[in-house]
Order: C-alpha cells, then sequence, then structure tokens
C-alpha cells in the first residue's frame, strides 16, 4: 500500500508543477471534472470532434454512374458464362 499512496504524491506535485508551468507560461488549461485515474502518468488524447459532412447533388449522381457501370460490368461478365 505504500507504493500506491507515493505514486498519489508523486501524481499530486505533478499536478501542482504542470499548473505553474502553464500559468508562468500564460497557457491556463481549465480542469475537467473526471475521477482518479489509476496509473495517472499518461494523460488522456484529446478527441476530435466530428462534423457531419454532406455530398453535394453532383457528387451523388457521380458515385450512382459508377455503381450502374460496375453493375453492367458484372452483367455483361455474368452474361457471358
Amino acid at each position: 500500500m505504500i507504493t500506491e499512496e507515493i505514486i498519489r504524491h508523486i501524481d499530486a506535485e505533478i499536478s501542482r508543477l504542470t499548473e505553474a508551468r502553464d500559468l508562468i507560461a500564460g497557457t491556463v488549461r481549465t480542469k475537467v471534472a473526471r475521477g482518479p485515474r489509476k496509473s495517472g502518468l499518461v494523460a488522456p488524447k484529446p478527441r476530435a470532434l466530428r462534423t457531419k459532412r454532406s455530398i453535394s447533388p453532383e457528387g451523388r449522381a457521380r458515385i450512382a454512374a459508377a455503381q450502374k457501370l460496375r453493375w453492367a460490368k458484372q452483367k455483361r461478365a455474368k452474361d457471358k458464362r
């Protein structure tokens, strides 16, 4: 149990030093309310927000034409058998 306590103290010190560095550098980060980490040493990667993409009518027409060509090619290959 003593190693867990030492790790918690180290994590607290790292957090304190990171906050001090951010204050000095002028890049203050807002804290997100989270539960304690098991390792505490690895910061999570920020997730990129995905935006919903839409396709133009011309793009839809190109995709439809390409698919029709694929179907025609398959039908021709099937008829040759």
